[in-house]
């Protein structure tokens, strides 16, 4: 049964937050004078907690086996970009997540990013209007399902509303996908989580972390708080046990401070947009904080299945706590293999065994119904967060066939994130229970050798949270990932009608039925290659010839189709400020030649080759 009132303690946190917020600028403005900058960060409606396997040594302390330094700047080791303005929007969220991937770019020298805010801000999903604000566990939503990631000068910010409403954002292929996430546990005032801090500092140079934010008179700001509110996004970017308390405007009870940087402009701050934050104020960082980490070489896969498009909403509670089974079933489309699984854990250093089956029975009563296990693999999940786990032999998967990814969890509690509605107002949009349908997520427990399954959609099951105190009867799904590459060779002599000086770029798309692009609408598709909105094609990435600019190196081209709009990205990247013609035929040679296709008629043309007329070769 459902409390009486479902939303007393959101409501009672809401109201203690909005309170502390009016306080807080009210003391603010009147001592100190300063003006009131943007900020926007909006806790999640859960707060997850962190937890470590049984026996197992915090995964933020293995990281660095020396012992840390009294003190740590990341700029002096070249691994922060410059510092942003995210003025007038409360966007604080997006600068500090891009901050943190811009970060680890430096870091594993991949080189000096920008990377756009405005294309998290406007496409995040979650149903809200641009100054709403959002989170760190929204702006992984985005990422994981690859909604994008792409570079500023293809997606500016924009300082004025009219500006953004004449510069809407578009879907564009991703400049480069997000694999990982690792989640740093929340300050607590402990030595223990600070250590955490400091560990996962030194080692990806940045940390996305919530806080509250007054400006001080002094030149570094501390309000030592006693409340928990946040309403704002920074990056920790190094430390200084040794920062005198006297240097803040509401004197802590010791030396000590995070150095953060901040997204008001270089003019903010003690020293162009950085400022220094007592280890003894009691906002920084106390939700899970998270750092993203860019996909490595060897994971560059092609295609991303799952059903969570709005990521990991809740931790089903205690009455789940022995079944240590989950499971999803995705529908293959064209010339596939399975290469990697991702899962969320809330849980550091966890045990698990994935097992891929194949070929099974979909919409049974089990989701192993009919199937035959191509793989068992063992390993423990690095870190909490989310894990891409690359699978030991990649899985040629049958074209069109139904197949299992299986998550059991063998630690001593398992964690069990889901994506589900929780507030009408944390979630108004399409996405919130969309999707969810009957065959596609199970939980599992082991009960004397045999394996008990539920449906998750079933609308009898309901989500109880024990220390929260809610209980949840929405329609769920497990937040499982399986990433697949293409088995077709891109190679130049494959692409029909190219030409050497790469002008004229040909992507080639092959066949698929109807019944497999109608199971691929129940989840959710960015790729290299995509299910076509007409459900007859699969786009596919070519190489194109050679880069105009460079004839020495060879020249890409990705074409996706996004509610039958196109979108195309070059490699390398020449740019959106082009024209192009696509051409399409039903069949290659083309019997009847290339004919024009419309670009608002992707959706409905019965073509199955493209090839794509740049009319100009530069930006």
């Amino acid at each position: 049964m459902k409390e009486k009132n479902p939303y007393r303690r959101y409501a009672k946190e809401t109201f203690l937050r909005f309170v502390a917020m009016i306080c807080t600028a009210a003391i603010s403005m009147a001592a100190v004078g300063d003006d009131v900058r943007p900020t926007g960060f909006r806790p999640p409606p859960h707060r997850i907690k962190i937890r470590r396997a049984e026996g197992a040594k915090d995964s933020t302390k293995r990281l660095k086996a020396t012992p840390l330094p009294s003190s740590w700047d990341s700029r002096d080791h070249g691994w922060v970009t410059p510092v942003k303005d995210q003025n007038p929007w409360n966007t604080c969220w997006t600068f500090a997540s891009c901050a943190v991937i811009e970060t680890q770019l430096l870091r594993t020298e991949q080189g000096t990013w920008d990377l756009s805010e405005k294309n998290i801000a406007s496409l995040h999903g979650f149903g809200w209007s641009l100054d709403n604000g959002g989170n760190f566990d929204m702006a992984a939503a985005y990422l994981l399902r690859w909604g994008g990631l792409v570079a500023e000068r293809n997606d500016f910010y924009r300082y004025t509303q009219a500006d953004w409403n004449a510069n809407p954002s578009r879907t564009l292929s991703p400049a480069l996908h997000i694999q990982n996430v690792v989640w740093v546990p929340e300050l607590d005032g402990t030595e223990q989580t600070r250590q955490a801090m400091k560990s996962a500092v030194m080692t990806y140079g940045a940390v996305a972390v919530p806080v509250q934010w007054t400006y001080s008179s002094k030149k570094d700001c501390s309000a030592y708080y006693s409340s928990y509110y946040c309403d704002h996004a920074v990056t920790v970017i190094g430390w200084d046990d040794n920062w005198p308390a006297s240097n803040f405007a509401s004197t802590p009870p010791g030396n000590g401070a995070w150095l953060i940087k901040n997204s008001h402009g270089t003019s903010d701050g003690t020293a162009g947009g950085y400022w220094y934050v007592s280890y003894y104020d009691k906002s920084l960082g106390i939700y899970h904080n998270s750092v993203f980490l860019p996909a490595t070489s060897n994971e560059n896969y092609t295609a991303v299945y799952g059903y969570d498009k709005l990521g990991a909403v809740y931790e089903l509670g205690d009455t789940w706590r022995d079944c240590t089974l989950e499971a999803s079933v995705f529908t293959s489309a064209w010339n596939e293999e399975l290469a990697a699984v991702g899962v969320w854990s809330s849980i550091d250093a966890n045990p698990y065994t994935i097992t891929i089956y194949t070929n099974v029975t979909r919409g049974a009563s089990s989701p192993i119904e009919g199937g035959s296990i191509a793989l068992t693999q063992d390993g423990t999940l690095p870190h909490a967060g989310y894990t891409t786990i690359a699978l030991q032999d990649a899985i040629r998967i049958p074209d069109n066939s139904n197949f299992t990814v299986v998550y059991e969890q063998r630690g001593n509690a398992p964690s069990h994130l889901v994506h589900c509605k929780v507030y009408d107002d944390f979630f108004d949009c399409q996405y919130a229970d969309a999707n969810h349908q009957r065959g596609c997520t199970y939980i599992g427990r082991i009960n004397a050798s045999i394996i008990e399954w539920r449906d998750l959609i079933d609308e009898n099951i309901s989500f109880s949270d024990t220390d929260e105190g809610f209980t949840y009867g929405n329609p769920a799904a497990f937040c499982l990932k399986a990433y697949t590459r293409t088995t077709v060779a891109a190679k130049a002599d494959d692409a029909p009608g190219e030409t050497a000086d790469g002008t004229e770029a040909l992507a080639a798309l092959a066949a698929t039925n109807a019944l497999a692009y109608a199971q691929h609408g129940e989840t959710f598709g960015a790729f290299a290659n995509i299910v076509g909105a007409n459900g007859h094609t699969l786009w596919a990435n070519w190489l194109a010839g050679l880069d105009p600019s460079n004839p020495n190196d060879d020249f890409m081209l990705s074409i996706a189709v996004t509610n039958g709009v196109p979108s195309l990205s070059w490699t390398p990247d020449l740019g959106t400020a082009r024209t192009y013609t696509i051409w399409g035929c039903r069949d290659f040679p083309p019997t009847g030649g290339w004919s024009e296709v419309p670009k608002d008629k992707l959706s409905t043309t019965t073509n199955r080759f493209f090839k794509v007329t740049l009319e100009n070769s530069q930006p």
